[in-house]
């Protein structure tokens, strides 16, 4: 009986890889051109918006030559402006940067990425955006060209920066042989397998990405967040107490890949449900959780959300958490940078696609995430602050003339004398939101105009 089961565990395994491997095949999208984020605009935005979360998706990296290549799926990022690697943690942890003065600096942040070969963690934390995205090509070196030798000095870089401390890895994942016991090659080896994921992003990938503003107050709540996750796999470490037993990160494509780490830090700010990793084969498969379509659905919902009062208050996950925040998933400010892969290359190849699924869509050929990507990295709403804070404001304004239509009309939908009430306590509610959404985003509208 017990073989019986492991076997029917296999087969829907097997199953689940087919279909992964299907997806990428119907789905790999084209991407011809992209425009770089200039740094001023970049460091004008940090001014406005000092705390916020970027969540990057790569493409697939290949080498030249060799003709080696990443996977199909690209890579998942996410960087936390304002948060800061625990220099005292003896694993990779967060906190909030101490020195608030800094903020204003764009790399005043940290960014976590999950690695497949590690064992007592699922991600790393590297602090510097710059550093995550160009590795050393920066500055005085920024058109240097990338050969062996940069890419020796930037594991050289790594390791001085001590970004690996703490950290256990699954031995066969780094293919070193079961009788190596040289510890600085293991090191390097590892932080040669993590360049490009875990930084330096940008030597070999192009990155999309969307930052979304926030606040310390929900900054320290992501944190606290992915802190729990990081610390699960070794509970003793921080409770020797702790009834709960130490057990191992393992990566599990669909069921938990790059991306599932970040699509739960959001499903904790009320963006949609979590996606935990032993949900059902057939939740997995229905809407995978990949970084392409992660990047998607971020842009989408931190945007085009859609501020219907009534709509909104029959959406109980964005209701629940909007009564005990008072905020919701979309901002003003939520725009896409592109980072693309590095120029002067010796090593990789320029390789700007990457891999979303759109099941649906790829079905039914409608309405395809293939060209939501497309209006992300091209329309001025997205890429222009300018433009997005103009958007935004005419958006709260539609909003808050629709409300007061409706209240006039005493249009108050069609709801019992108890539900009636909660409805109305959060219409003004809302209406309050709108008020002082619509008021931050001309208070930003004039001061970029300003400082421009």
């Amino acid at each position: 009986m017990k073989n019986a089961s492991n076997d029917l565990f296999s087969m829907i395994n097997v199953i689940s890889i087919i279909y992964f491997l299907l997806i990428f095949i119907i789905c790999s999208l084209q991407v011809s051109q992209v425009t770089q984020t200039a740094q001023a605009a970049i460091d004008s935005y940090n001014k406005l918006f000092p705390y916020h979360f970027t969540y990057c998706t790569t493409s697939k990296y290949e080498t030249k030559g060799k003709g080696v290549s990443g996977g199909n799926g690209g890579h998942a990022l996410l960087y936390i402006k304002g948060a800061c690697k625990d220099k005292n943690s003896p694993i990779p942890l967060l906190s909030l940067c101490h020195r608030e003065n800094t903020l204003d600096n764009s790399n005043a942040g940290a960014a976590i990425s999950v690695n497949w070969d590690f064992k007592n963690v699922a991600f790393n934390v590297v602090d510097n955006k710059d550093f995550v995205l160009n590795g050393i090509l920066t500055g005085e070196l920024a058109n240097k060209k990338l050969d062996n030798k940069i890419w020796n000095s930037t594991i050289d870089e790594a390791i001085k920066q001590n970004i690996f401390a703490g950290i256990e890895t699954h031995d066969n994942n780094l293919k070193l042989g079961k009788n190596c016991s040289n510890k600085e090659m293991r090191l390097r080896k590892l932080i040669s397998r993590s360049l490009l994921s875990d930084f330096a992003v940008t030597y070999g990938k192009t990155a999309y990405c969307v930052n979304i503003p926030t606040d310390k107050e929900t900054t320290v709540e992501m944190i606290n967040h992915l802190n729990s996750i990081q610390k699960s796999f070794r509970p003793k470490l921080f409770e020797p107490k702790t009834s709960l037993k130490d057990h191992d990160f393992k990566w599990k494509h669909i069921y938990l890949n790059c991306g599932h780490i970040p699509y739960n830090a959001f499903a904790n700010l009320g963006y949609w449900d979590s996606r935990p990793e032993h949900s059902l084969l057939i939740h997995h498969l229905l809407k995978p959780v990949f970084p392409g379509n992660l990047f998607i659905d971020l842009v989408n919902l931190a945007n085009n959300l859609e501020l219907d009062v009534y709509k909104l208050y029959k959406n109980k996950k964005i209701l629940t958490y909007f009564l005990e925040h008072k905020r919701l998933p979309i901002s003003h400010g939520s725009t896409v940078d592109v980072f693309p892969i590095k120029e002067n290359n010796e090593k990789f190849k320029d390789n700007k696609n990457f891999v979303i699924v759109p099941l649906k869509q790829a079905f039914t050929l409608a309405n395809s995430k293939q060209e939501d990507f497309s209006k992300f990295i091209s329309e001025k709403k997205y890429l222009d602050l300018t433009s997005n804070l103009k958007f935004f404001k005419e958006k709260y304004s539609n909003a808050l003339t629709k409300i007061e239509e409706n209240k006039k009309q005493k249009n108050f939908g069609k709801h019992s004398s108890k539900h009636l009430d909660e409805y109305k306590n959060f219409l003004n509610l809302f209406e309050q939101y709108l008020i002082e959404q619509l008021k931050d985003v001309n208070s930003k509208i004039d001061s970029y105009s300003v400082n421009k």
